[in-house]
């Protein structure tokens, strides 16, 4: 009898024992527990504040076009939007509040048009469109919208070598 009542006394310690014990401890990656404003956070507490959304405008379809694939996205000094239609090779012109002004480019390999648009820019005088399959850089004229110019910066004859996928506008225009 005095067993049985042993065992019991000990498998009844054992499961206080575990139901009282604490959840274990979450072990963090010594390469994570290292970082710099990196925190750990178990996923049962309530978020601290909340994000909400607002819609300002909206660009995409309109009655002259439907919009294909967004590509890059550039916004002027004067609130122009310029997105880039990756499908269709155009880059379509908005004003700031949503409105179409019109599109430029297509789909090509003449002046003027686009094969992949990889990146836009815009300074004070041009809207600049780099294309990454014909390796060049077409530029339009910011007031009509019309072709301005066009480099080929992955030329080795220009002195530079390569797949450019990118590109800047310094404060000097160049």
């Amino acid at each position: 009898m005095k067993i049985i009542k042993r065992l019991s006394l000990c498998i009844l310690y054992f499961f206080v024992t575990i139901s009282c014990k604490n959840s274990p401890e979450i072990e963090i990656p010594e390469d994570i527990a290292v970082m710099e404003h990196v925190a750990a956070f178990s996923g049962k507490e309530a978020p601290k504040g909340a994000v909400s959304f607002e819609r300002v405008t909206a660009f995409g379809d309109t009655e002259e076009f439907y919009f294909g694939q967004l590509g890059a996205i550039n916004v002027d000094e004067r609130d122009r939007v310029y997105l880039a239609d990756g499908r269709e090779g155009l880059i379509h012109i908005y004003n700031g509040d949503g409105s179409y002004i019109r599109s430029v480019g297509g789909k090509g390999g003449g002046p003027g048009e686009f094969q992949s648009i990889s990146s836009l820019e815009a300074d004070d005088s041009f809207l600049y469109a780099m294309d990454i399959v014909q390796r060049r850089l077409t530029a339009f004229h910011l007031d009509d919208f019309s072709l301005a110019f066009t480099l080929n910066p992955g030329n080795e004859q220009d002195g530079i070598a390569g797949n450019p996928v990118d590109f800047a506008v310094l404060s000097d225009g160049n």
